[in-house]
C-alpha cells in the first residue's frame, strides 16, 4: 500500500500581498486625483484672477475718466453680468475727500470657494485709485 502523503497547508501570504499591493494602487490613485483636481481649480482661480483684474481696471479707469457713484456689479461663471446672487461680486466704493480729490476701491470676490483648494476668505482681487476734479470747487 501506498502511505498517504499529506499536502502542506497553504499559507494566506499571496492573498495578502495582492490586498496590500492593492491598497497602495488605491492610495497612489486616489492622491493622484487628488493633485489633477488641484490643479484644475488652481488653473481656474488664475484665469478668474485674469478676468477680475480687468474688470477692475475697466472700472478703475472709467472712474478716473468720468467720476462715480459707489455700485455693485454681479457676474456669472463666464463672467457675464447677471442678477444677485452670482458668482462674482464687484463693489465699487467711491469716498469723497476734502478738495477736489475723489477716492475709488474696487473688490472682486468670488462667493463660493474654489474645491480642492484652501480658501482664506480673501477677495479675489482689490484695487485702489483716485480721481482729481481739478475745479477748485472742492466738489
Amino acid at each position: 500500500m501506498r502511505k498517504m502523503q499529506k499536502r502542506p497547508i497553504r499559507s494566506g501570504a499571496p492573498l495578502t500581498e495582492l490586498v496590500v499591493a492593492i491598497g497602495v494602487f488605491a492610495f497612489a490613485g486616489a492622491l493622484a486625483l487628488q493633485l489633477f483636481l488641484g490643479a484644475r481649480f488652481a488653473a481656474q482661480k488664475a484665469e478668474d484672477l485674469n478676468r477680475a483684474v480687468m474688470t477692475a481696471q475697466t472700472l478703475a479707469e472709467q472712474f478716473k475718466a468720468r467720476g462715480g457713484e459707489s455700485a455693485s456689479f454681479y457676474y456669472d461663471k463666464d463672467w457675464n453680468l447677471s442678477e444677485a446672487p452670482a458668482l462674482f461680486s464687484v463693489e465699487f466704493a467711491v469716498t469723497r475727500e476734502d478738495g477736489d480729490m475723489s477716492r475709488a476701491e474696487v473688490t472682486v470676490r468670488r462667493e463660493k470657494p474654489y474645491p480642492f483648494l484652501k480658501e482664506d476668505g480673501e477677495p479675489l482681487y482689490r484695487l485702489s485709485t483716485a480721481r482729481y476734479d481739478g475745479r477748485g470747487n472742492g466738489r
